[in-house]
């Protein structure tokens, strides 16, 4: 038994046990078992269908969830969407009934974005897709009936990191395009997260979900074989910006033994200092991914974002 189950909350220990055994550690390897045991993984759950498909681009597909799935009569606010899956697995559509239920929750515009994957595309082609994805509908916000003051965004794991990178990549590229709010769910912020984390090594963190080989293998991947400049490093990765200034308002959810726990709570930080509006909440004996397990205690939690988000949307 690795040293941190103890502290897993006890109604999520089975879940974390059967996972382990499930989930294969990334490589060059198994990249192909990888994405195939996350496609068996969301194949079972419900499904919704897309209110209309976007296609910004080539490579940019946008899916659009509306409220009931019918057209507003008014403008309404837009949650924009960078879906997980390590910077190099995982679908858009996938993800379709957590993004329909958003746009009935909230009475939003949900817009999913599909990018390209590492290592076939590495960065910044994720970033692009994202950034293209969502000055799309901005551009186009009238038509969509998109209220284009009240645009966030979220992302769950990479996905709330490519969140937090696109943030920093919007207020640089197109001021003009005010993102109200970021929720970033379990975000992947840091490149530099390693078994050797120096003053932030936490030797309870990583053990289950997303374990350090997998980070670190999603993180090259991602990288590919290039060197990348310090003035864009934060586009790259969000921990390492060099301006954390005017940045959206923040809710960051994090599982106190997530991989990602130590580089959240830097970032919460960081953002604080800078003078940017931060929440972060931290959920003790929470793993990675825990905000989705179906259990009395994850929907719970569901449910406390959900307010959170209510209020600031």
């Amino acid at each position: 038994m690795n040293k941190s189950f103890h502290l897993i909350l006890d109604e999520h220990k089975p879940i974390v046990e059967q996972m382990s055994q499930l989930v294969p550690v990334l490589s060059d390897g198994n990249l192909k078992e990888f994405r195939t045991y996350v496609d068996s993984f969301f194949y079972p759950l419900p499904k919704a269908d897309p209110y209309q498909i976007i296609e910004v681009n080539a490579f940019c597909k946008l899916y659009i969830y509306t409220p009931g799935n019918q057209s507003p009569k008014i403008k309404i606010p837009l949650l924009y969407h960078t879906h997980g899956g390590g910077f190099v697995s995982a679908k858009a559509s996938q993800f379709s009934k957590k993004n329909q239920d958003w746009a009935n929750e909230f009475g939003v515009i949900v817009a999913s974005v599909e990018y390209r994957l590492a290592p076939e595309s590495p960065y910044p082609a994720a970033l692009v897709d994202c950034f293209e994805g969502i000055k799309y509908l901005y551009e186009h916000a009238d038509e969509l009936l998109i209220d284009k003051e009240r645009i966030s965004i979220i992302g769950e794991s990479a996905g709330g990191g490519m969140a937090a990178t696109l943030a920093i990549y919007v207020r640089d590229k197109k001021p003009e395009l005010k993102i109200k709010n970021q929720f970033l769910f379990s975000p992947m912020l840091d490149y530099q997260n390693t078994r050797d984390f120096g003053p932030k090594k936490n030797e309870y963190l990583g053990e289950y979900g997303w374990t350090f080989e997998s980070n670190s293998y999603g993180w090259s991947a991602y990288k590919g074989n290039q060197t990348i400049s310090d003035d864009e490093l934060g586009y790259f990765s969000a921990a390492h910006a060099r301006d954390f200034t005017n940045l959206p308002c923040t809710y960051i959810l994090i599982g106190g033994l997530d991989l990602f726990f130590e580089e959240s709570l830097e970032y919460t930080r960081q953002l604080n200092r800078a003078g940017v509006p931060v929440s972060l909440e931290v959920v003790a004996g929470g793993v990675h991914g825990f905000e989705d397990f179906p259990t009395p205690v994850g929907l719970s939690l569901k449910q406390n974002s959900v307010n959170c988000m209510k209020e600031l949307l």
